[in-house]
Order: C-alpha cells, then sequence, then structure tokens
C-alpha cells in the first residue's frame, strides 16, 4: 500500500491508531461529496419501470406547491413523527405537501396504512398516483428519484432520515448540494464531520433533538422562506468548495498512484 487516504481527518487518526506510518496517510478526500456533486449536474433515466412523462409531471405538480417539504431516507418512528408535523403545520400553510422518501421503500404500503390512520390523505409514486392538491403525504417509494427529489427541495426544508430517533445518519451531502435547506436529528455520527464542516462559518445544516425540535424547525422554514433559499444556497456553495478540495487531492495525489500502479501491475 502506498498512501492511505480516508474521508475526513478524524478517520486519518484511526488509521494512524492502527500502526499506519504518518507518511502513508494523505490529505483526507471524500468521494461522496465528488458523487454528489455529480448526481446533481448530471441527468439521469428514470427508472425503467415508470413511464418519463408520468415521473415529469409527478415532478411538476410537487414544484407547483407553494408550501412544501421533504422527509427523505427515514426510517421506522419518522414517518410517523413528520405525519405528525404536517397535521400541525397544515392548520398554519395552506395546502402544506410533506414528501416522504423512505429508506427501504418496501415499506410504503405500511408506511400509508399508518399514516392514513392518522386521519392523512396519502399517495403513492408507485402506484402510479399523482400528488393532487388534496394529497397530505406524497410517498416517494422508488429508488433512483432522489437527484430530482432534492431539485424539488431547492430552497426549501428537507429532514435527512435514520438521525432522529436513532441510528447514524445519512448521506446529507446531495440535498445540501441541490440547495436545500437540511436538516438532522441527533444521531448524525457516520456524517458529523461533515456537518461540522458545514457549519464551520455558519449553521448550514440545523441539527435538531427530537421531534418537537424539528416541527419548530420545519415551521421556521416554511414561515421564512427567504432564510431557506439563503442557507440553502450557502451550503450548495460551501459543499462545492469541498468538493473542489477533493477533486484537487484526487488529481493531483491518488489518481497518478493508481495509474502508476495499474500500469506496473500490467507490465507497462
Amino acid at each position: 500500500m502506498l498512501l492511505c487516504s480516508s474521508q475526513d481527518i478524524e478517520q486519518c487518526r484511526y488509521f494512524e491508531q492502527l500502526g499506519i506510518p504518518s507518511g502513508m496517510l494523505g490529505s483526507p478526500c471524500d468521494l461522496k461529496l465528488i458523487t454528489a456533486v455529480v448526481s446533481a449536474t448530471t441527468s439521469s433515466d428514470p427508472p425503467s419501470r415508470f413511464d418519463s412523462t408520468y415521473l415529469s409531471h409527478v415532478m411538476m405538480l410537487l414544484r407547483r406547491r407553494k408550501f412544501i417539504w421533504v422527509a427523505a431516507s427515514t426510517h421506522d418512528y419518522e414517518e410517523c413523527a413528520c405525519a405528525r408535523i404536517h397535521s400541525k403545520l397544515r392548520e398554519e400553510f395552506s395546502n402544506l405537501l410533506t414528501v416522504i422518501a423512505p429508506r427501504h421503500p418496501a415499506r410504503s404500503l405500511r408506511i400509508r396504512s399508518e399514516l392514513a390512520d392518522l386521519g392523512l390523505r396519502v399517495r403513492l409514486l408507485s402506484r402510479g398516483e399523482l400528488p393532487l392538491d388534496d394529497t397530505d403525504i406524497y410517498v416517494i417509494d422508488v429508488v433512483g428519484l432522489m437527484p430530482e427529489l432534492y431539485a424539488v427541495a431547492n430552497g426549501k426544508p428537507a429532514f435527512i432520515g435514520g438521525s432522529l430517533f436513532s441510528g447514524n445518519g445519512h448521506n446529507i451531502a446531495e440535498p445540501s448540494v441541490a440547495g436545500s435547506a437540511v436538516i438532522v436529528g441527533p444521531h448524525h455520527g457516520t456524517f458529523e464531520s461533515l456537518v461540522s464542516a458545514l457549519n464551520a462559518r455558519g449553521i448550514l445544516c440545523t441539527s435538531v433533538s427530537s421531534e418537537h425540535d424539528l416541527l419548530s424547525t420545519v415551521r421556521r422554514f416554511l414561515d421564512r422562506p427567504e432564510e431557506a433559499v439563503s442557507v440553502g444556497l450557502a451550503a450548495c456553495k460551501r459543499i462545492r468548495g469541498l468538493v473542489q478540495d477533493s477533486v484537487e487531492i484526487f488529481d493531483s495525489v491518488l489518481l497518478p498512484l493508481v495509474l502508476s500502479e495499474l500500469s506496473q501491475s500490467s507490465g507497462g
């Protein structure tokens, strides 16, 4: 092994504790950040089982909503928490739509049943249903549409799940580079370094401690759309700066080493 380049400084320290010489530890290079920017700036093919016209119609209806927020990569109990938040906020924000993209789409029928029991009108993308004006909760229960969903959530609140009640969180780079006002729960250990990097010069990723705290934060962003837009733009700029750092490290240090190794292994 010629060089070990981890995701962040903290992981570099772990590798050093494992006995890897400091001279073989390169500057941090976050490939997930690079991937997030590429996903946000390139068009992708829609999931093959869906007609592109239908998906375009769905996204158009989502963009038409004045008051909309997204809960992505959600886990058990988080959907019901978001539904309770929706029930309270719809009294304040006319025609509010909450979009939920569960981490495991196979749970969507159970999610619909649970949220319908709370008196909410729930529709599923996978069933060919549209987010019509009377929809409370729209469930994106297919894989491969997150870039399009985050594009809709530009300048809107976006809660990233697996973080409110338990877990280690999920990737916040994609919604950040798309310009969303990103919110995470207290359990975001996997992405702690990225949250810290985003918040190094002002709060660009809001961390909440409870369902009530999430309610208050979503309410604030819906009530002050200019703040949500400002936070989203600043987060996007910050992420792109971090990506540029990673790309430079990859191009100048890692890529030459990889190419050299490939050349030697092929006898070139």
